[in-house]
């Protein structure tokens, strides 16, 4: 057995033990403003990454949701997408085509987009 499974493992026995309602009280234990400090210190860092993205390449800009895995799948469809109408195709790898199709059948068999 992988060390991988054997954590996987033990994570599980710990889980069914009875242990996780013991980290749930404690969680539930913290006020909720506590959590507002990391919050703004994430947020500041990831618009400090936003400030890289190059605007004025529209091929470069990923759209903003309210949903972190709505905006990654969103993006993957859309940057091999615009890549493709500017007629820079080739910049785009083809793992990122097979991605944009399978989030493209997510969309349409799934939808919530």
């Amino acid at each position: 057995m992988t060390k991988v499974a054997q954590l996987l493992e033990n994570w599980f026995h710990l889980v069914e033990s009875g242990t996780s309602v013991k980290i749930k009280t404690i969680a539930k234990s913290l006020p909720a403003f506590a959590s507002v400090p990391a919050l703004i210190i994430v947020g500041a860092m990831m618009m400090k990454s936003a400030t890289r993205i190059s605007w004025s390449d529209l091929t470069e800009a990923v759209p903003f949701t309210y949903s972190f895995a709505t905006g990654i799948a969103v993006g993957f469809i859309l940057y091999p997408l615009s890549k493709l109408f500017t007629g820079c195709w080739q910049e785009v790898s083809i793992p990122v085509w097979v991605l944009m199709r399978f989030f493209v059948i997510r969309f349409i068999y799934l939808g919530n987009l």
